[in-house]
Parts: C-alpha cells; sequence; structure tokens
C-alpha cells in the first residue's frame, strides 16, 4: 500500500480533505484522532488502530515504520505513561486489537494456532483473564514449601529490570530459597543480577524497535521456552512472575496457568493518592503476595571479574583524582535531552575542580558514541586533556593525568561495576541513574521531558539513604543559555555537597 492509497483508506473512515506530504503526517494524524475519542474510562474508536495495523505490514517501508511509531510511540507509550485507569484500559484494547490483526495475516499463522490451542477466540477472553490478574492471592507458607521453580520475565529494558528485578530476585530467593529461578530475557540480566544462588539465565533478547508484526509474535517463542521450562513440574510447583513485561504484550498473554501466574500492575493508579516510585510499588505488592517477607531496595550484583577489572582501572588513578561518570543516554528518546551547550557547560563546570577525573560513558548506540567523540573534541579544543578506551582494556588502561575527561565505551555490567566503585555520577532519565541510585553512588540526575508527574514519581531513581537528586526540567524549550550555564553550575554544587555527605573519597 502506497501514502495515496493509505490516504483514500483513512479518508473513508473520516471523511476529510487533508493532504499529507509525508508517511508520518498521515500516521500522526491517525493516531491523534484515535487518543482524541478516548472516554474516561478508557474506551475508544478502534477504526484508526485497525488502519494503522493494515499500514504496519505495508511492503511501503517508510509507511510501515510510520504505522509502527504510531501504534508504540505515539498510542501505546503515551497511555502506558498517564499509570491511570483509562490509560491502562485504553492500552490493553489497542494491544488485543493489534494482536487479533497479526493473527489474521500470513505472519501470524503460529500466532493463530497458539491462542486456538489455549482457546483464546475472543478479544474478551484476555481483558477478562488481565483484570484477574490484578487481584493477587497471597502464596501461604505451606504453598511456598512446594515451589520447585519460579520464572521470572525480564521487563526488557535495563533501568526497569534494575529497579523492578533488582527487588523481585531478593525477595523471591528470601521467600523461596529451595526453589530454582530462571530468569528470561535480554543478556544484561547476567550482567546486573550475576552469581544470585541457584538462578539459571535463558537470554532471549527482544527487538525493542522492530516491526509491529515481528514484536506481537514474540509470543509463541516466550510460550515455547516457558513449556521447556515447564516441563517435569507439577501445576503447584512451578510459579511465573510477569513484571508488565513487553514479552507477555504487558501483561495481556497467558504463558503458564492462571492460577501459577503472578502480575505486577507497574501502570496502577496509587490507591490512596499518594504516588510512590516503582521499587516501593513493587515492594508493596510483594507484601501482598509473600506475607512474611520484607522490603528491600534494589540490588545488583556485578559479575567477579568485571569488579576487579573497575577495581584495577581506579586503581591505577592517581590517588587525588575525584573520579565522576557521566552517562548522557536517553535511550533513543531526546525529549529527555537538554540542548547544547549543556553538556559541554557541565563538563566545563565540573573540570573547574583541579582534581576532578571525568569518565564519559559512550553507551551501546552509535548515535551515543558519536556524541561523546564530539564532546570530547570539544573539551580538547579548551585545551582539556583526554583519552578514550574500551572494555577490553579496562583491567590495563593507565590514564596519564587527574584532569581532563575520558571516554569510555564497554558493557552495561563494567560502566554498572565503575559507576559502583566511583566518586560520583550524573546523568539523564537513563538505566544508569537507577544503576548509581542501586550501589549507593552519590548521583545529580536531570530529568526531563517527562509527560506528567506521576512519570516523574514512579522513574526518579530510588534511594532511600539520600545519596541521589534529581533536578526536574519541566519545560526545556524555555531554558535559555543562560538558564542552562546555572543548570550546569548547580548539578556540579549539588554533587560535590553530596559526596562530601556521605564521607565518598574512595570506595
Amino acid at each position: 500500500m502506497d501514502l495515496q492509497t493509505a490516504t483514500i483508506e483513512w479518508r473513508r473512515l473520516f471523511p476529510n480533505t487533508q493532504s499529507y506530504a509525508n508517511p508520518k503526517q498521515l500516521t500522526d494524524e491517525i493516531a491523534s484522532f484515535f487518543l482524541s475519542t478516548i472516554t474516561p474510562t478508557g474506551q475508544a474508536d478502534l477504526r484508526p488502530i485497525n488502519l494503522l495495523c493494515k499500514l504496519s505490514e505495508s511492503s511501503n517501508p517508510e509507511l510501515a515504520e510510520s504505522a509502527t511509531e504510531s501504534l508504540y510511540n505515539t498510542i501505546i507509550e503515551k497511555l502506558c505513561d498517564d499509570f491511570s485507569t483509562q490509560g491502562i484500559n485504553a492500552a490493553n484494547q489497542v494491544l488485543v486489537r493489534m494482536l487479533f490483526n497479526v493473527r489474521d495475516t500470513k505472519r501470524g499463522e503460529q500466532l493463530k494456532q497458539l491462542l486456538a490451542t489455549l482457546g483464546i477466540c475472543h478479544q474478551s477472553n484476555l481483558l477478562d483473564r488481565y483484570e484477574r490478574l490484578r487481584h493477587p492471592t497471597p502464596i501461604g507458607i505451606a504453598q511456598r514449601c512446594k515451589v520447585r521453580k519460579i520464572i521470572l520475565l525480564s521487563r526488557v529494558t535495563i533501568g526497569a529490570d534494575v529497579v523492578i528485578l533488582g527487588v523481585l530476585t531478593r525477595r523471591l530467593r528470601e521467600a523461596f530459597p529451595a526453589a530454582e529461578l530462571v530468569l528470561i530475557g535480554p543478556a544484561h540480566l547476567e550482567e546486573i543480577l550475576h552469581g544470585l544462588p541457584t538462578t539459571r539465565f535463558h537470554c532471549f533478547e527482544y527487538r525493542r524497535f522492530g516491526a509491529m508484526p515481528d514484536k506481537i509474535c514474540v509470543w509463541p517463542l516466550i510460550y515455547d521456552i516457558v513449556q521447556d521450562e515447564r516441563s517435569g513440574y507439577l501445576n503447584d510447583e512451578l510459579l511465573l512472575f510477569d513484571p508488565d513485561t513487553r514479552l507477555t504484550q504487558l501483561g495481556l498473554l497467558p504463558l503458564i496457568e492462571e492460577v501459577s501466574t503472578y502480575y505486577f500492575d507497574s501502570r496502577r493508579e496509587p490507591g490512596n493518592g499518594n504516588e510512590s516510585s516503582l521499587a516501593v510499588l513493587v515492594n508493596q505488592w510483594l507484601d501482598i503476595i509473600l506475607p512474611g517477607t520484607f522490603f528491600c531496595n534494589p540490588t545488583l550484583l556485578f559479575k567477579d571479574e568485571t569488579l576487579q577489572a573497575a577495581q584495577t582501572f581506579i586503581a591505577g588513578l592517581p590517588a587525588s583524582s575525584l573520579l565522576i561518570i557521566i552517562n548522557l543516554g536517553v535511550g533513543r528518546n531526546e525529549n529527555k535531552r537538554i540542548p547544547e551547550p549543556f553538556e559541554t557547560e557541565l563538563l566545563l563546570s565540573l573540570l573547574t575542580r583541579k582534581d576532578t577525573l571525568i569518565l564519559l560513558d559512550s553507551g551501546s548506540a552509535a548515535e551515543s558514541l558519536m556524541r561523546v567523540k564530539r564532546l570530547l573534541a570539544t573539551v580538547q579544543q579548551r585545551s582539556v586533556p583526554t583519552e578514550f578506551f574500551s572494555e577490553k582494556e579496562l583491567s590495563t588502561k593507565t590514564i596519564p593525568f587527574n584532569h581532563g575527561v575520558v571516554g569510555f565505551k564497554g558493557s552495561i555490567g563494567s560502566i554498572g561495576a565503575l559507576i559502583s566503585k566511583a566518586h560520583g555520577f550524573i546523568g539523564y532519565d537513563s538505566s544508569c541513574q537507577h544503576i548509581a541510585a542501586a550501589v549507593g553512588t552519590p548521583s545529580v540526575i536531570a530529568f526531563a521531558g517527562a509527560p506528567n508527574q506521576r512519570f516523574q514519581e514512579r522513574w526518579r531513581p530510588f534511594s532511600p539513604a539520600g545519596t541521589s537528586q534529581t533536578f526536574m526540567i519541566e519545560n526545556i524549550a524555555a531554558l535559555d543559555p543562560e538558564a542552562i550555564h546555572l543548570l550546569a553550575q548547580q548539578m556540579t554544587v549539588d554533587l560535590h555537597a553530596l559526596i562530601k555527605k556521605t564521607g565518598e573519597l574512595r570506595k
């Protein structure tokens, strides 16, 4: 289907005379129209969703990509980030409608077979099941003693796994010390949760930025993995914990019996009107399911060899160096980024203290690496010493200065280990802010681009010891150069104060 045909189909549904210069204009309008139809209870006109699903299957790559982005980024992400009953209900309807649209295509044959096998004939079957899962029953002591295996699904993104699985793994280990814990998800799980007793990792990479049908058709693959894991276990010997993951389309799709499935409703509205961070909410949920177990902070475990390499690197730095780690990743959401000259100003502000050594992490994305190299070139023009190295050099690299900027490219495990050994951390709303909070490293975060206050509170770094401070930036567009300069200076001052407060001379 081309743009002209897609426009004709849209006009058939909702007559208009609008013309569209490119596919994005068309799919954005369809998405905006859909959002405008949502009622206070979350009901909506789903005909625009049907059309976007059809367009996502187009042989025109630009049209298919635009439709997929509108479905996930404009519609589902917006509804989920609202953290409201209205948003949950509307998002669930959209996801189920997408599922059934894919079912009826050639690419959905395996999906169709699995739905039929499980007796899921109507969209209401999934929506009704979801509502039942939102009201879990406690797992008593006698029942816990029977459990031999627990399957825990990843949230897919690193930050969410730090905050949510960092709590779940610790409390599940406490409640079920004899059970095997199987974590299913991306490779980063083993980097940040390594060394848990009686724990096994099953690596499964979910393509967050793939085509819509590919995301939906992940479910049969995960279902087969879970069936292999459950082989040989009775129903009361196996539990599955779903932390509101993309792997099950946010809890909508079943993997084992409902009675053995525990779903963490991370998007629910606060019952008492008081908003809390996700780390607090998952603890409160576990208080209901596992009475007698206790609140815990997110806990991370890095590989011994990674920690040793980080320690060796830091031990080789000049004794007087104040090591500050900066990660400027935004997870492909540029709304979170404060425009230049903020990042340059931040580096220069930190460097006014002559014992400061900045390690500038490039993350895994190619554009992040390019950004780091541009920043290194910029400060080098100001006569600031610079270096760049990768993880494979971590245990052997010697930095010949104690005042300057060092670029670094490595895994999430290596940067996590370095953050745990550093004096301080600065970054945006991203995975590293949660790592810094979890390991207790003093941190200052520029939290920008949040769609609402609930989002800010849910994703604010959880730091009960007070080692993290967050600057909430409500309106990036209102920041003029002077405001950007002052923000960089204040973040520097506050980080130094946190380091002093927590007594961080060197870990």
